[in-house]
C-alpha cells in the first residue's frame, strides 16, 4: 500500500486485506483556505504516514499564521520535524517536553507544533510550570 502505517496496522489485527479503490478529489489545505477566506488557529493532522504530503500542501498557512497543530506524525520523522523547526515552530510531546529532529528516537504518538513567536506565551508557562 502507499502507507507502510496501514500494513503494520493490518497485520498486527490479522485482517485479511480486501482493496477496494475509491478515487477522491483532493485539495491542499492553502486552497481550500484561501477559497472560503478562513484562517485556522489549530490544525490536527492524523492521516498515517502522510503527513509530510499534508504539510507540503499548507506551507502558505504555516508561513503566513502559523496555526498551532497536533500531528500524529508516523513517517518521516525527520524532514516533518525539520520542516517545521525551519517555518519557527517548537515541538513537544505530550507532557509538553520539547523534542527535535535530533532528539526524537524514543518519542511516538501526537506531536504538538507551537510557533516560537506566535505562541511565545504559552511556550513559556510551559518552561514555568516545569520549574
Amino acid at each position: 500500500s502507499d502507507y507502510g502505517v496501514r500494513d503494520d496496522v493490518q497485520k498486527m489485527a490479522y485482517v485479511e486485506e480486501k482493496i477496494k479503490v475509491v478515487e477522491v478529489e483532493t485539495v491542499t489545505l492553502d486552497s481550500f483556505c484561501a477559497d472560503l477566506s478562513i484562517v485556522p488557529d489549530f490544525v490536527k493532522i492524523d492521516i498515517e504516514g502522510a503527513e509530510l504530503l499534508a504539510l507540503n500542501g499548507m506551507q502558505s498557512l504555516l508561513r503566513d499564521h502559523s496555526p498551532m497543530m497536533m500531528i500524529e506524525i508516523t513517517e518521516h520523522w525527520e524532514r516533518v520535524s525539520t520542516m517545521l523547526e525551519t517555518l519557527g515552530y517548537q515541538l513537544l510531546n505530550v507532557k509538553g517536553r520539547p523534542i527535535n529532529s535530533q532528539s526524537h528516537q524514543n518519542h511516538h504518538g501526537n506531536t504538538f507544533c507551537l510557533h516560537t513567536v506566535k505562541h511565545e506565551k504559552y511556550l513559556a508557562s510551559l518552561t514555568l510550570t516545569k520549574a
